[in-house]
C-alpha cells in the first residue's frame, strides 16, 4: 500500500487565495449585517453569518486559545467548506479572526475540509487538513476525492497561513471515497496522522501513517476497524493518551460513527459520534478495552475534536443542527460550537467531560431556589425571563 505520499508536498493553485478569502469575508459580512439575533448564542462560538459544522485546528499557542471551524461564508445551509477563525486569552471572551482559509488549491477546490494544529518540536505550528474535491467535478453523486494537506502560519497570532500542499494523497482503488480528517501527535520520537477512511469494502476504518519530519508520510497500517459492517465510515476521528489520577495510562479513540442501526437507547441520532478506551503500542493496532460510548447523550453533539494544552485535554464539539427544518437558517447564521469540556479519566474507569473552570467566567449572579419538590406532572417556574441560563440540579428520583 505505498505510493500515494509524495515525496514532498504537492501545489496546484487555481484561484488566488487572497482574494477568495475576501470574497468570502464580505459573504459573511452580509449575512451579519441583517442577522436576526433571536436564537443567536450569547456565549458559544459561531460565525458571524453563514453556516458552521466541524471545528477544526483546536490548540493554546503563545498565550492564545484558537479555535478554527468549518464555515461556509455564502449560505446557511453546508456548501464549499472554508476555515472561520476566532480566538481568546481566556475562552470566555472571543475576538472574529480573519478567515484563515478558502478553497484555492486543485487539490481542495470543493472544500478545505476538517484537520487539527500541532505544535512542532521546533515550537512552530502546523495545520492538517483534508482537502476535497468531488470526484465527478460537479456534485456529490459521484463520491468524494479525498487528500491530506499541510499548511503553515505566517505569524504568531495565526491570522494567515500559507499552504505547503498535499502531503497524502488517496488510493481510490483501496478506498471507497471517505479519506478525511487528519489527527496528528507525537509518540517517542515519531509523529503519527489518522483519519477516516471507508475502505474498498466500505468498512469504518482509521489508517495511521508515521512520520519524522513532520512532512514526508509513510503509511503504517490500519489503526482500528470498526467491527460493525453497517459503519461505512469513521468521520472526524480523534486519539490521544490519558491517564487516571493514579497515573495509569489509557489511550482514547474518538469517531463519529456513520452508518450504525439504532439499538435499544444507542444510536438514534443520524450519526453518532462516541469513543472507546483502550490501550495502544507504536507499530500495532489500537486494542479497545470497552464498547462504544456517545460523548454526549444529546442529539445535536457531532464531530468532536480533543487537544491537549500540556495539562488538560480539551474537547469542543459542534452542536448540529441535523434534522430539518433548521429554523435560524432563515436569520443568516446556522449552527454554533459547544462550550470547551475537559476530558478526564474517572476512578469508575471512563471518561468524564466536563465544561472547563474557565467557564465560571461567564457566571454574573446567582440564585439558590434550596430544595424543590414536585409531584407527578408537576411543574415549577424559575425564571419566567432569562436570555442566558445556567442550571446546576442533582436530581433525586
Amino acid at each position: 500500500m505505498t505510493g500515494f505520499t509524495p515525496d514532498a508536498p504537492v501545489l496546484h493553485e487555481i484561484k488566488n487565495h487572497s482574494e477568495e478569502l475576501t470574497k468570502a469575508e464580505a459573504g459573511v459580512a452580509a449575512f451579519a449585517a441583517k442577522r436576526n439575533n433571536r436564537w443567536y448564542p450569547k456565549f458559544h462560538i459561531a460565525s458571524n453569518g453563514g453556516w458552521i459544522n466541524d471545528p477544526n485546528g483546536l490548540c493554546f499557542y503563545k498565550g492564545r486559545w484558537h479555535v478554527f471551524y468549518q464555515l461556509h461564508p455564502y449560505g446557511t445551509q453546508w456548501g464549499p467548506m472554508h476555515w472561520g477563525h476566532v480566538s481568546s486569552t481566556d475562552m470566555v471572551n472571543w475576538k472574529r479572526e480573519p478567515i484563515m482559509f478558502a478553497p484555492s488549491l486543485e487539490e481542495e477546490k470543493d472544500g478545505v475540509f476538517s484537520g487539527s494544529a500541532v505544535i512542532g518540536d521546533d515550537g512552530k505550528l502546523r495545520f492538517y487538513y483534508t482537502g476535497h474535491r468531488w470526484a465527478n467535478g460537479k456534485d456529490n453523486t459521484g463520491g468524494d476525492w479525498q487528500v491530506q494537506m499541510l499548511a503553515e502560519p505566517d505569524n504568531d497570532e495565526l491570522t494567515s497561513a500559507t499552504k505547503r500542499g498535499m502531503i497524502i494523497d488517496c488510493p481510490t482503488d483501496k478506498v471507497n471515497h471517505h479519506y478525511r480528517d487528519p489527527k496528528v501527535w507525537k509518540t517517542g520520537d515519531k509523529w503519527y496522522m489518522t483519519f477516516g477512511v471507508s475502505s474498498a469494502e466500505k468498512r469504518g476504518q482509521m489508517w495511521l501513517f508515521s512520520s519524522d519530519d513532520m512532512v514526508k508520510w509513510t503509511y503504517e497500517q490500519v489503526l482500528f476497524e470498526h467491527p460493525d459492517p453497517d459503519v461505512f465510515m469513521l468521520e472526524c476521528p480523534d486519539f490521544f493518551p490519558i491517564k487516571d489520577v493514579e497515573g495509569n495510562e489509557k489511550w482514547v479513540i474518538g469517531f463519529s460513527a456513520m452508518g450504525a442501526k439504532a439499538s435499544g437507547f444507542m444510536n438514534r441520532n443520524v450519526s453518532n459520534a462516541g469513543y472507546m478506551i483502550g490501550t495502544w503500542t507504536p507499530g500495532e493496532a489500537f486494542q479497545p478495552e470497552t464498547e462504544f460510548r456517545l460523548w454526549d447523550c444529546g442529539h445535536n453533539y457531532y464531530a468532536p475534536q480533543s487537544f491537549n494544552d500540556g495539562e488538560r485535554q480539551i474537547v469542543y464539539g459542534w452542536m448540529s443542527p441535523f434534522v430539518e427544518p433548521i429554523p435560524m437558517q432563515d436569520d443568516g447564521w446556522c449552527g454554533n460550537l459547544t462550550l470547551p469540556r475537559e476530558i478526564t479519566l474517572g476512578a469508575d474507569g471512563d471518561l468524564h467531560t466536563a465544561p472547563v473552570a474557565e467557564m465560571d467566567g461567564l457566571r454574573e449572579n446567582t440564585t439558590d431556589f434550596g430544595a424543590i419538590s414536585l409531584g407527578v406532572n408537576g411543574e415549577q417556574t424559575i425564571a419566567d425571563d432569562a436570555e442566558a441560563v445556567e442550571i446546576e440540579m442533582t436530581i433525586d428520583l
